[in-house]
């Protein structure tokens, strides 16, 4: 069997280089990874229309626009990896298609991812003190996808450190950012 903590790559947070997905939790060995991972994007070296076209797919977004599917793939691929190389973070797992199918948002969406999104949203706010402490206070709550005792339960999905967040907010105070699920 394939490790796939070994096999899958992404670009690292921030970097846009290579290295191991912080989206595969050790503990997946091929079973159960239906799911995505929620990272906060910082808006430069990308325009409106590129999150348009990246996000043209996703019900329920301001974006969503299916003829956009008439664009060639290549053309459509040179604007994800685009968007893909911004600055960003990796805040948490998530499994939003696991949560609306079996109507269970408890188990498959984090609290913290939750809100994070909510905070977010498609408006590309700018990152300010309020804005941060606000990103970092949705860490400070219990994990609905774990039970208290730390074990894992349902889908356990981890969650990035807060600290880490606030630095990279912090470095980008005053710049546009989104969110996409990767």
């Amino acid at each position: 069997m394939v490790d796939i903590a070994q096999e899958v790559r992404a670009p690292v947070c921030g970097t846009g280089g290579e290295g191991p997905s912080p989206s595969i939790h050790p503990r997946f060995k091929g079973d159960n990874i239906m799911g995505a991972d929620l990272h906060i994007h910082v808006f430069e070296r990308i325009t409106e229309d590129d999150l348009a076209i990246m996000k043209s797919s996703t019900l329920g977004s301001k974006y969503f626009n299916l003829k956009l599917d008439d664009m060639p793939w290549e053309e459509k691929s040179k604007i994800h990896k685009r968007v893909g190389e911004t600055p960003n973070i990796w805040i948490g797992e998530v499994s939003w298609l696991k949560a609306a199918l079996m109507e269970d948002s408890d188990t498959f969406i984090p609290n913290t991812v939750r809100d994070i999104s909510e905070l977010i949203g498609e408006d590309l706010p700018v990152v300010d003190d309020e804005f941060i402490d606000k990103v970092v206070a949705a860490f400070e709550q219990l994990n609905n996808t774990k039970k208290e005792d730390g074990v894992w339960s349902g889908s356990g999905y981890s969650l990035a450190n807060p600290e880490e967040v606030r630095t990279f907010l912090e470095i980008h105070k005053g710049k546009k950012v989104f969110q996409i699920s990767w």
